[in-house]
């Protein structure tokens, strides 16, 4: 076999070098965050069963999840809600949860089948697992929550009083009980476990 003159070696180069810019200018592959599914077991024996559940389909609609009924997800963003009363309703909750949905449920069901789904969720994401000693959810009225909205929208203390047509003084009364309700010591931080509690929604939000 002859030898590659020195013409043709130039034209190999010629052609590495253009293979190589052109893989230079592909785009990059953008990463996608992941979103993790809303998973909330309650037991039924905690008091405030019903509180808990009511507070986990807010922070799940807040974070742009749709609740539905029952344990047969429909395509979508979707979190599963309701009752768990037997060991068929716990496979038919893991199945919605591998498949994507999130799963809302006040478990009435043996400790070993709550137990053991719990642990099943956990493969697939994070847990709030919500027992019978668990203290109830903390609760806001209708006032806090305008008077944090506001905050949240960026406007200020006063602003937000005079939008609410409340003295400087009693606003800053109502925030003080909002934080201690939310066990936060800065607004921010209050702010925050609102928006996760759903008391940033609009007030009157139907479930």
């Amino acid at each position: 076999m002859r030898p590659p003159t020195a013409s043709q070696m130039a034209r190999r180069r010629e052609g590495k070098r253009a293979n190589h810019f052109c893989a230079s200018r592909r785009p990059a592959r953008r990463r996608t965050k992941a979103v993790t599914a809303p998973f909330v077991v309650i037991e039924s024996a905690n008091p405030a069963a019903d509180d808990h559940l009511r507070r986990a389909v807010d922070a799940a609609r807040a974070a742009g999840w749709q609740p539905v009924p029952g344990w047969l997800a429909p395509r979508g963003k979707v979190a599963c809600q309701g009752v768990l009363a037997t060991d068929a309703d716990a496979v038919l909750a893991l199945r919605a949860a591998v498949s994507g949905a999130g799963i809302l449920a006040i478990a009435r069901t043996p400790r070993e089948t709550t137990d053991r789904l719990v642990d099943d969720l956990r493969r697939i994401g994070a847990v709030e697992h919500v027992t019978a000693d668990l203290a109830p959810p903390p609760a806001a009225d209708e006032e806090q929550r305008r008077l944090l909205s506001l905050l949240a929208d960026g406007h200020t203390l006063g602003e937000a009083a005079a939008a609410l047509g409340l003295a400087r003084r009693t606003a800053d009364r109502r925030l003080d009980a909002a934080r201690r309700a939310l066990g936060a010591e800065r607004t921010s931080d209050a702010l925050a476990r609102a928006r996760r509690l759903g008391w940033l929604d609009p007030i009157g939000t139907p479930d």
